[in-house]
């Protein structure tokens, strides 16, 4: 449940709403898990067993209605966490949607399948909110892949389990079905049937819906030949007909288009699901009408909210402003009907180039163009070109070598010293990490950073590091120097890992490092990100003895509102504070207001990004006493900051 210090109902309903972000992050989307699980079954052994279960929670719409949506975002997150929690870290786990989640489960035999979904529904029951009388309950329907079956995709055995799910739901809530044929989503012998349409005014619905085209099924075609929701022939159909094209020596030239809606999520929470649908459905017919020659067009709904167009084109400069113009249309029309949803349609844009000759590298390189629309762009389309395919290869290339290279010892510490801006003594040390590939070529941190961050990478690394400035540490014990503190840079996905103190410590114990030369940094922005777990990381670190560093502070979100609350020792002063100085007195004066604040509240101060003699004096004006920055020294390998602290000889220092 949520923590009881979230006092006003929106503090509580953006602490929920953050939580869900957060929870969902750590799962796969439907693009990642479709591409994982069918790459699974791809090169599965067929005679390893698998399952797949959808979840689906029971009345969530009953229950915004009656309680208010906080309670139903409540009832997601715990229902979300659970899942977490109760599945093994080789299964996948799918962030499906609204009140949707998807499990693929690898290597599970049929009663160990059963006796999971039973056990999972009596787990489900246990979940409490904030209001004790809402009860959770799931539907969920479960597709059984057994040993001997293959040429299975994601796409079928998710229209199994979705259909077992509509039986279950049938038959009341808290109960689970499987699909009782495994090619039952192959042979087309059954139809799922549309839902109820509940809780939304019939006429409402009928003003809103144009009619879809007709796309019935040939005869003798199977039901994922056709989306049940939009008559759109289904994904898997449309990969294989590009296929096709793609693979004609005179196919001309072509486009794909992967679009969806941002806050669709909102929408279908704030006015129901089956506004969403038929949100969609209007959607599809409204393309099918913009399109000229439907002949040579294929346009499928991937899943959910997201679409894949792939046409022909004549003019490269005037497709991506067609495809904004097209967005926009589209959601003028229907801008009044949902006035504070902030509905936009955001579009990622491939030219099918000559070498491409496979439906998914197409539909990939648009959906990577997809992700880079965010709602700070005037444009709502984003073209494919060489910076995307430069980040996807570097991407591939850091998920694929990161182990191997931290086993191989091609990530280095480099240190950057701190120093007194009275005496120009060195106080401590911030650890930082280079990638130096075997040829000597350095890859940046910026490059592989954010990438180890998205992936969950940026946890051994981290630890990689941490033990290196360790192992550094107990080498200067051995030796007698001095000891200064060394500062180790930590993500906020450590906050939600419940060993991560544990972990510091064993490697300290390793070493026989005292826990106090250890400090560990995280950024504002890393803060707020996840406030309430990272606080309770901070907590368990200064139980442990470990000094905490707030880092950038005031660079982005600012905690000022909150530094009493943070349990860290010290406040590192974004370098912006410094420029600002330099341009005006105001600047000059909100610094040394800041510097006074932090000292008065106990806080120790280091200021960023000291480049100059100058900025050296306003900082000593300031009430500030220690720098950090390239007027002193650029962070440099280990080797050399032996030689800074201790001599060019790295002679015993006492």
């Amino acid at each position: 449940m949520l923590d009881d210090s979230v006092k006003t109902d929106e503090e509580k309903e953006n602490a929920t709403q953050e939580a869900i972000r957060e929870l969902w992050d750590s799962m796969y989307t439907n693009d990642e898990g479709i591409a994982r699980v069918d790459r699974f079954l791809k090169h599965r052994d067929p005679e390893l067993p698998c399952g797949l279960l959808v979840i689906d929670v029971d009345q969530l719409q009953e229950i915004n209605l009656r309680y208010g949506r906080d309670i139903g975002d409540e009832v997601v997150l715990e229902l979300g966490r659970l899942l977490c929690r109760s599945f093994r870290k080789n299964d996948i786990l799918i962030k499906a949607g609204g009140d949707s989640y998807v499990v693929f489960l690898k290597g599970m035999p049929h009663s160990a399948l059963v006796k999971k979904t039973s056990d999972l529904l009596h787990s489900i029951r246990e979940i409490k909110v904030s209001l004790e009388e809402v009860s959770v309950t799931c539907s969920i329907g479960a597709c059984y892949l057994p040993e001997g079956a293959e040429g299975f995709t994601y796409m079928q055995l998710l229209a199994n389990a979705d259909w077992a799910l509509h039986h279950a739901k049938q038959h009341g809530r808290n109960r689970y079905e499987f699909c009782d044929d495994i090619n039952r989503c192959r042979s087309g012998s059954t139809q799922v049937p549309v839902t109820e349409q509940n809780f939304v005014p019939q006429r409402f619905l009928q003003s809103m819906e144009k009619p879809v085209p007709e796309f019935r099924p040939r005869e003798g075609a199977s039901l994922p030949d056709f989306d049940s929701l939009t008559g759109l022939i289904s994904f898997q159909r449309f990969r294989d007909e590009v296929d096709q094209v793609l693979s004609s020596p005179d196919r001309g030239s072509y486009v794909m288009v992967y679009s969806d809606f941002l806050h669709f999520k909102y929408l279908n929470q704030h006015y129901g699901y089956d506004v969403g649908d038929f949100l969609l459905r209007n959607f599809a017919s409204f393309i099918i009408d913009t399109m000229r020659s439907p002949d040579r067009i294929y346009f499928a709904r991937v899943i959910s909210d997201q679409f894949v167009l792939f046409m022909p084109y004549t003019d490269r400069q005037e497709a991506p402003g067609k495809v904004d113009t097209i967005n926009r249309k589209f959601i003028g029309a229907y801008h009044s009907h949902f006035p504070d949803a902030n509905l936009r349609i955001r579009s990622g844009i491939y030219f099918v180039e000559s070498e491409c000759t496979e439906a998914s590298v197409a539909i990939d390189a648009a959906n990577s163009a997809r992700l880079h629309v965010t709602d700070e762009m005037s444009s709502s389309i984003c073209v494919y070109g060489p910076s995307i395919r430069q980040e996807i290869e570097m991407e591939n290339q850091v998920l694929n070598n990161m182990n191997q290279a931290m086993k191989d010892g091609e990530f280095k510490v480099y240190l950057q010293p701190k120093f007194s801006l009275d005496d120009y003594s060195i106080t401590g040390a911030e650890a930082l990490v280079r990638w130096q590939k075997p040829d000597g070529s350095i890859i940046p941190p910026d490059s592989f950073i954010p990438i180890c961050e998205r992936t969950g990478k940026i946890v051994e690394l981290d630890f990689y590091v941490f033990e290196k400035v360790a192992e550094f540490l107990a080498k200067n014990n051995e030796l007698g120097r001095r000891q200064v503190p060394i500062s180790i840079n930590a993500s906020a996905v450590h906050a939600t890992e419940q060993n991560t103190v544990e972990r510091y410590l064993d490697i300290l114990q390793k070493y026989n490092v005292d826990p106090s030369l250890t400090e560990i940094e995280l950024t504002e922005t890393a803060t707020v990100s996840d406030f309430d777990n990272v606080v309770s990381l901070f907590n368990r670190l200064k139980d442990a003895g470990m000094p905490i560093s707030l880092d950038d502070f005031g660079a982005g979100y600012s905690v000022l509102n909150s530094i009493v609350d943070i349990p860290v020792d010290t406040i590192k002063v974004d370098r912006l504070f410094i420029v600002h100085c330099e341009k005006s007195e105001k600047g000059l004066y909100l610094l040394r207001h800041i510097i006074a604040m932090m000292n008065d509240m106990g806080y120790h101060v280091i200021c960023e990004g000291v480049e100059t003699e100058e900025q050296i004096q306003i900082l000593r004006d300031a009430g500030c006493h220690e720098g950090q920055g390239y007027w002193f020294s650029k962070p440099v390998p280990i080797a050399k900051y032996e030689e800074l602290m201790y001599g060019e000889e790295g002679a015993v220092v006492s």
